[in-house]
């Protein structure tokens, strides 16, 4: 991937939402936000004070998975933050300079300490950016191809998972509703029966 391929926002990588917001899921596979301040010379300042006078202006760098020499720097407008709100709120809330989006690489119980250095030295920081690894990088590290498969092959594991839980819950949720019916139902029946004894009772009287 090159430079102005990761920094290019077109129209074929962006998907319009129902509320008219961009969504940037397929650009930013593979991609680590890094934000942070860099002084910049302000020209008026500095003639005015006969001295160097910067600015603190934001800027983000863009890390590519398993390319450590594509560092792309962008300012931070307003596309920058619609493409990374998270990152971009995370660092101006909390200051913290990297927000890792999903699995951080260093959770995976798969890899040892060795491997993570490994995979941070290319700047890989998440189980979901080992897996979406184009082919034109998988010779930076020997067996990143067979990382990259085990790391497709756990998400995959993870979200079938993920779905069987929530399918479990849901079923939960259900016998729980229908129990309450049975008791509502129940006790409607109850309180008719005891409405219609009544009833035969007080015409039995007449």
């Amino acid at each position: 991937m090159y430079q102005d391929e990761v920094g290019a926002i077109s129209s074929h990588n962006l998907t319009l939402g129902l509320d008219g917001s961009h969504q940037f899921a397929d650009m930013n596979k593979g991609i680590t936000p890094v934000f942070f301040l860099e002084p910049i010379q302000n020209p008026q300042k500095t003639a005015e004070a006969g001295r160097p006078i910067c600015d603190d202006m934001e800027r983000v760098r863009l890390f590519v998975a398993g390319d450590p020499y594509n560092q792309v720097v962008h300012p931070v407008d307003a596309k920058m933050k619609d493409r990374f709100p998270e990152a971009y709120r995370r660092w101006k809330e909390k200051n913290e300079d990297m927000h890792i989006e999903g699995t951080p690489i260093r959770q995976w119980s798969l890899l040892t300490p060795a491997n993570i250095a490994e995979f941070e030295a290319i700047k890989i920081y998440s189980v979901e950016g080992l897996s979406q690894i184009p082919d034109s990088s998988l010779q930076r590290v020997m067996g990143l191809r067979e990382w990259r498969e085990k790391a497709r092959a756990w998400l995959a594991t993870a979200k079938d998972g993920a779905a069987a839980v929530k399918y479990a819950e849901e079923n939960v949720r259900l016998n729980d509703e229908i129990a309450d019916l049975k008791r509502q139902m129940g006790e409607l029946s109850s309180q008719m029966a005891s409405m219609n004894k009544r009833d035969h009772q007080h015409g039995a009287k007449k």
